[in-house]
């Protein structure tokens, strides 16, 4: 009676198609549009991904490395770079009869051309602002100075017993008017 049993619309749609599924993940292909491609319910496939563990890690591990593919296209494009870029230009070159010049043809011709792309100041700043966290960058002069300040009184605090007598700060309460 189990050999009979009708295969459920996992195994139909989802199991035949996993390296599929990871390479669209792996392409940036939202979850919307892999349901699509393999003709389920979107919803469906969020329930299958927390259903079977195989599933969410082959469409996590598709996500990461499209990620690192952004960050590494991000850097690139934050720090400037060079490209060589194959190009084809129309070329008149002379046509011989006899000796003598007979007239000119156009050819296509390849060649090879440089491309400089300078920094790309937004990404730097998203880089710095992202990754540099630990360094305090910050888009505004006060909040970063605020932050190296913090630091220079934490540091302060450590090593209270090694700081001068005139750093040291001696705070009296005199609300009251009482001294």
């Amino acid at each position: 009676m189990a050999a009979n049993k009708k295969p459920t619309l996992y195994e139909r749609q989802v199991l035949p198609n996993m390296e599929y599924i990871e390479r669209m993940a792996r392409s940036g292909v939202s979850q919307a549009d892999i349901a699509d491609a393999i003709k389920i319910n979107p919803r469906t496939l969020t329930r299958y991904m927390g259903k079977h563990p195989e599933l969410r890690k082959i469409i996590e591990c598709g996500r990461e490395v499209a990620v690192q593919e952004l960050e590494n296209a991000l850097f690139k494009s934050a720090i400037g770079f060079k490209e060589t870029v194959k190009k084809t230009r129309v070329v008149k070159k002379a046509v011989y009869k006899n000796g003598r010049k007979s007239g000119e043809v156009e050819v296509l011709e390849p060649y090879d051309e440089e491309l400089y792309f300078p920094p790309n100041v937004t990404a730097t700043i998203f880089l710095l602002k992202n990754w540099g966290r630990n360094r305090h960058y910050a888009s505004e002069p006060e909040t970063m100075q605020a932050h190296w300040k913090e630091l220079e009184m934490k540091e302060k605090m450590m090593n209270k017993d090694e700081a001068p007598e005139e750093e040291k700060v001696i705070i009296i309460n005199d609300l009251n008017g009482d001294s």
